[in-house]
């Protein structure tokens, strides 16, 4: 079976241009001419009636992420200047480099690039580690930052692998959301999430970063799409892909597959055809029996410690990043001023804690958009406002499907959507930080923003 290109010239041009990149950057030149033929392969699997557009798209959303990637790197981080885009980004970058260093035997203080700010503090990192193998759990650590040091070991040090990994990490989000979005309301609306999760300009820009929320987000979306097919078809091989999002979600935070487990716990619940009562006998039977499971006593416990440290202290639940001030006036709270200074475990009314439910959900959703700071700052919240107008939109497709009786594949979306704005509206204080997450709504927000534009067009249609 030939394998070529996809997209006539376009893929032709992508082979050629992975090529190039092979002499001058070798890891990213590889990693281009794999996602060529990966394309060419999976877009077998793409429908035939949106297969070239969907191509044409995805290439041009990556190509332009890695260029902009590379030119961010050049005038800005090569020369010394901090990652202002990514800041985290840096310390991955550099945890990821010691690592390599210890796992080649040499000197634990050779650097790369000392121009570079993300090797500046080198020595000092050293120091803190002791040149030995730090705890897989600490701080900015974890699958992500290993994997970035055994790429470093492979092939030397590049410093836009990843921005090109997470460029295709963004795009492979963005067609995922196409088949989601058709599933719910046809092509146009499929159509619709493509274009929007590929160009929407904090999604964008996030993903020609060395975070890692463009992978965090793709395993969000790979997740919902693997819940929403089994909803359609009762195929349990989709059941596989979401295990495989859950595993890959927890390597690379911890927080994360606990949230995707809840949301495919309720996409189940929601989807199994059984009578209610049966479904909450059924559930309860068997969440009793994993506790008393021995394998299940250590997650249990740590569940257990979980909900009584953070879950039930008030103080500790709606003040995660109080107090982490990166800059003068980028916090904000969402509780009475009381109730961070306490200092004993504090009890809040109802009303209290829809309040602050109300300013967390806001902040959310708007943030630095209704609280400027500068001109960047005006800039990005104006572009990114739109999340508030598709979040109405998601409600009005919501609704409108409710009308014909919900199908089992809207559950997965609503479920996501739901947990993280509620986890997002109470642990999130930090505006630079809200702002970034807010991207972890989309893919639940684009696919039924989308399906509810076609059913109001369709309602209206359908109006004398």
């Amino acid at each position: 079976m030939s394998v070529r290109p996809p997209g006539g010239w376009l893929g032709w041009s992508a082979a050629f241009a992975a090529l190039l990149l092979i002499a001058f950057v070798p890891a990213t030149g590889l990693l281009t001419l794999a996602l060529v033929f990966a394309l060419a392969l999976g877009s077998r699997w793409l429908p035939a009636e949106d297969r070239g557009w969907l191509v044409r798209m995805a290439v041009a959303g990556w190509a332009l992420r890695v260029l902009f990637g590379m030119v961010f790197y050049a005038a800005v981080v090569a020369q010394g200047m901090p990652d202002v885009l990514g800041p985290d980004g840096q310390a991955y970058t550099h945890r990821g480099w010691y690592l390599a260093n210890l796992a080649r035997g040499g000197s634990a203080f050779q650097v790369p690039n000392l121009r570079e700010q993300s090797f500046q503090g080198h020595l000092e990192m050293v120091r803190y580690y002791r040149e030995t193998w730090p705890d897989w759990h600490e701080y900015q650590l974890g699958a992500f930052t290993v994997l970035m040091g055994a790429s470093y070991v492979l092939f030397g040090y590049d410093p836009i692998l990843f921005r090109a990994i997470n460029a295709a990490c963004g795009v492979l989000t963005a067609l995922l959301g196409f088949l989601v979005a058709k599933s719910l309301a046809g092509s146009q609306a499929g159509r619709m999430t493509m274009l929007f999760l590929t160009w929407l300009p904090s999604l964008f820009v996030f993903s020609t970063t060395n975070l890692r929320d463009a992978a965090s987000i793709g395993m969000g979306m790979a997740l919902l799409w693997s819940l929403v097919r089994f909803a359609a078809t009762r195929r349990p091989v989709y059941l596989l892909v979401t295990a495989a999002a859950i595993a890959s979600g927890n390597a690379l935070r911890e927080f994360y597959s606990a949230i995707l487990l809840a949301v495919t716990m309720f996409a189940l619940f929601v989807a199994w055809p059984a009578r209610l009562r049966h479904k909450v006998v059924y559930a309860a039977a068997a969440l009793w029996m994993l506790a008393l499971l021995p394998q299940a006593r250590p997650a249990v416990i740590r569940l257990q410690r979980t909900a009584r440290l953070e879950i039930l202290n008030p103080t500790r639940l709606f003040s995660s990043h109080v107090g982490y001030v990166n800059s003068p006036g980028v916090n904000y709270r969402i509780l009475p001023d009381v109730a961070y200074k306490a200092l004993t475990e504090i009890t809040l009314t109802p009303r209290q804690w829809a309040a602050a439910m109300a300013r967390g959900v806001l902040h959310v959703l708007f943030e630095p958009a209704l609280t400027v700071r500068g001109l960047r700052a005006a800039l990005m919240g104006a572009l990114t406002g739109v999340t508030g107008f598709a979040l109405a939109l998601a409600v009005c497709a919501a609704v409108w499907l409710w009308r014909g009786g919900v199908p089992a594949q809207v559950a997965p979306l609503l479920g996501y959507l739901g947990v993280f704005l509620a986890l997002l509206a109470i642990s999130e204080g930090n505006a630079g930080t809200v702002f970034r997450h807010r991207d972890i709504l989309m893919p639940a927000v684009a696919p039924l923003a989308a399906a509810g534009w076609i059913h109001l067009r369709r309602l209206r249609g359908e109006q004398p």
